[in-house]
């Protein structure tokens, strides 16, 4: 059996270390925390479950941290996990197939956050991340959002691994994030300065303001990425879009969304594009168009956002049902939304 190292940095994560650290212990394998200047008993709850505890000085540069905790793992596999994030479920045997058939590869966990905060809607969304690989052959670049890249600066590919992790540092009001997002934001506007003209630092700052709710500040930024060559058919362009997509939706700004459509048949396969391309529609006044929209969304298979392709389309196809008087209608797509609770609430609504 081929072993690996759980890599983690922390700083003052007393709040999540240890549910991390617990739901660690039945994967069996060495963890190493790296700790990069907490004042709260972080370190104190890590040596309960671990004698891997190391110090580094923060630089403002979360590469540096990662590649120094993969220095000190005794193992050449690693999995890079932070403490806001619980693994939940795992398969060995398909991990240690996946060492010994994908070697040069990088494997990708099923990542699901969970967004929203306690006074609002909350909701899952799924990304696939690059998190588990060989130390020889890669390593981080980038000081803030930091990325997987090959030791010999050629292109890899990825794979799905059979590891599943819930994240919660996306839950949580603008005011209880806003240190970690002000903190995320310098960074990242330190970095544009080096590289003015970087795709991924310019759709992070987007992300970032978006956050904020900062919305006219994020577009600016969208609008800067978009600007230049995208990779349209890439899941990477699909979060560069809906963000963009969100933005120009919370501003009342829609119709500038509608010229997109030129990449339509790129982004189409993707259930979440749909359902925003059907928000515009509504947005824009143009009904029939948004309601085959949200019908398209309930046929592709898989999604990122929860819902995207079941009770999101049905409820917000209801929205406009109602909105027209085909109350009939209406009653039968809020129904398709099974428990999703604004659907339940419009419901009640049409018969009071």
């Amino acid at each position: 059996m081929e072993h690996f190292s759980i890599c983690i940095i922390a700083k003052n994560e007393e709040k999540n270390i240890e549910k991390c650290l617990q739901a660690l212990l039945p994967l069996e394998e060495e963890i190493i925390v790296i700790d990069t200047g907490s004042t709260d008993r972080t370190k104190e709850i890590a040596a309960k479950y671990t004698d891997n505890l190391y110090d580094f000085t923060w630089i403002s540069d979360f590469s540096a941290a990662r590649n120094f905790s993969l220095e000190k793992a005794k193992n050449d596999w690693v999995l890079v996990l932070d403490c806001d994030e619980y693994v939940t479920s795992f398969n060995k045997d398909e991990i240690q197939n996946f060492i010994y058939n994908h070697p040069e590869k990088v494997g990708k966990i099923e990542h699901h956050n969970l967004v929203g905060s306690k006074e609002t809607e909350e909701s899952i969304y799924i990304d696939y991340l690059a998190r588990f690989f060989d130390k020889r052959l890669f390593q981080f670049e980038g000081a803030i959002h930091e990325q997987i890249c090959a030791k010999n600066h050629k292109p890899y590919n990825t794979e799905p691994i059979a590891i599943q992790v819930f994240h919660d540092g996306y839950f949580g009001t603008p005011e209880e994030r806003m240190p970690k997002l002000q903190r995320n934001l310098d960074m990242l506007l330190d970095a544009l300065k080096q590289q003015p003209d970087n795709i991924y630092i310019l759709f992070q700052l987007g992300q970032t303001y978006k956050s904020l709710h900062q919305y006219e500040e994020a577009l600016s930024y969208y609008n800067a990425a978009l600007s230049h060559h995208v990779n349209y058919n890439s899941e990477a362009a699909l979060d560069l879009v809906c963000g963009w997509i969100n933005c120009l939706n919370e501003l009342h700004r829609s119709v500038e969304a509608l010229s997109i459509l030129e990449h339509y048949d790129e982004l189409s396969k993707y259930a979440d594009f749909v359902l925003l391309m059907g928000h515009v529609y509504t947005n824009t006044g143009q009904y029939i168009q948004a309601i085959g929209e949200y019908l398209k969304a309930t046929t592709i298979p898989t999604c990122k956002k929860e819902g995207a392709n079941t009770f999101l389309p049905f409820y917000h196809i209801g929205n406009i049902q109602a909105a027209i008087g085909d109350i009939n209608m209406a009653k039968l797509m809020y129904e398709k939304c099974g428990n999703y609770p604004p659907a339940k609430e419009a419901l009640d609504n049409l018969f009071s």
